[in-house]
Order: structure tokens, then sequence, then C-alpha cells
């Protein structure tokens, strides 16, 4: 989680798109179960330091097609995408909108890559940030049929791991703007650290979010980030660092 926050105010957890699906209450008890099952399995190995890449890899690329797979076995119809954006669960980083408005302002372009459920982030900004034209959404986008119900997701799966090999495609959709040849780049994962690639020659300054399990990952967040916010804080620290360039 980068943009939004890892732990509510309340002290619960907060939610990733997928989260705000299986939370919702719409699908039953036993939706919910299937897809903590999930978690139970596959979050230990994402966050485990000591796994090689290619064992997280492929394990990422299972829990993702399962947890699709869900998704469309429950008929999930748009308006319940819908009302569960709309639902708690969800908190933008303090420090977020700002970053938004200073953005637009000077007219740079704002890539978003998430491994969550696009339609369901897309209608999340809109409700909680509002409209952003400067801001383009690389996720994982449904198929819908003539009822609106979800069929299948379109093009290949994006998870935490293979973010970088989207950023080939980011970089063609921005063909005739004005070249960027510096990058700002936020994550919350180790895998985030290639989503600039193809994206400019000049300077990227990384900014990861580590927001649990610190001690056991804050080497390997130091070592690939050249600035690390420690647990769940906010973004405001980026602003910070731009308020000289920007």
């Amino acid at each position: 989680m980068t943009l939004t926050v890892f732990r509510l105010k309340d002290g619960g957890r907060g939610m990733s798109t997928h989260g705000l699906l299986e939370r919702s209450g719409h699908f039953g008890p036993e939706y919910l179960q299937k897809t903590q099952a999930l978690f139970d399995k596959y979050y230990p190995i994402e966050v485990d330091p000591h796994l090689s890449p290619d064992k997280k890899l492929a394990a990422m690329e299972e829990w993702w097609e399962a947890s699709h797979a869900l998704i469309v076995a429950q008929g999930v119809r748009r308006q319940d995408l819908d009302t569960c954006a709309g639902n708690g669960g969800l908190a933008f980083r303090e420090g977020v909108r700002q970053l938004l408005e200073a953005t637009r302002a000077r007219r740079i372009p704002v890539l978003i890559f998430s491994a969550g459920l696009g339609d369901v982030l897309r209608q999340a900004l809109r409700l909680h940030l509002g409209e952003w034209d400067h801001v383009r959404v690389f996720a994982n986008w449904m198929q819908f049929n003539q009822s609106d119900v979800v069929t299948g997701f379109k093009g290949r799966t994006m998870h935490v791991l293979n973010k970088a090999s989207f950023a080939q495609q980011a970089a063609q959709g921005q063909a005739g703007e004005a070249p960027r040849r510096n990058v700002l780049l936020m994550g919350d994962s180790l895998g985030d650290l290639g989503m600039a690639a193809g994206l400019g020659g000049g300077t990227v300054l990384k900014v990861g979010f580590l927001n649990d399990r610190v001690p056991e990952r804050l080497q390997a967040y130091v070592a690939g980030f050249d600035a690390v916010v420690l647990d769940d804080g906010p973004a405001t620290p980026v602003l910070h660092m731009l308020a000289g360039v920007l």
C-alpha cells in the first residue's frame, strides 16, 4: 500500500482494492474464507526476505490468478464494485492530495501502477480525492458482459512483483508528450523498484514505504530505495523532498 494507509485510525487493517470486495459482506462467508486462506498462504511468501525472486514470482502469479478466479465465480456486478469503493476500509495517506495538486499545477504526469482492481481503484480515487486528469492508472481491469457482470480480466495480470514489466507500455502511451528525464518513484514493495524502467534516462528518486515487519525488512529497503518512510507514515516527507524542485 503506497498511496493508501496500511493501518486505519481505529487500528484496523487498511484494505486493498481486493480487500474491499472480500470484506464487503456482499459475497458471503465462503468467499471471505477462501480469500483469507489465499492471504494466509501467500502473504508470508511475499514479504519473506530469504526466498528467491523466482519462487516469489511464481507464488504471486498463483495468488492473483486464484483471487481473480474467485471474483469471476461470484458473479460480481459493476454496481457492487462502486458500492465497495465507497465503503470504509480504504484511506489515502496524509499528503497524497497535496502531492496530486502540486503535480497537476506543474503539469507533471502521475502514473499509478497497481496490483489491485483498476475498476475499484478508479472509483475510490473519485470518491476520496476527486477527478485528476493528469493521473493514469495501470492495474487489473475487469471485463463485463451486457448485464454488467464480471466475466474475466483484460490482458496480463499485474501483481506486486511484475510491475516493472508494464513500464514499457506506460512509456509508449506517452508518445507525443514532452519527454520526462526525471522520475519520482514511490512504492511499498521491493518489486516496485523497477517501475521507472523505460520512463526516462535521467534521475530516478526512489521513496519506499515500509508499512510492517520493519526490523526484518529494513535493511533491504534501505539498500533499494533512496529514502524510506517507516511504520505506515504519511506522504508529506515526499512533498518536503520535492519542495526545492517543483
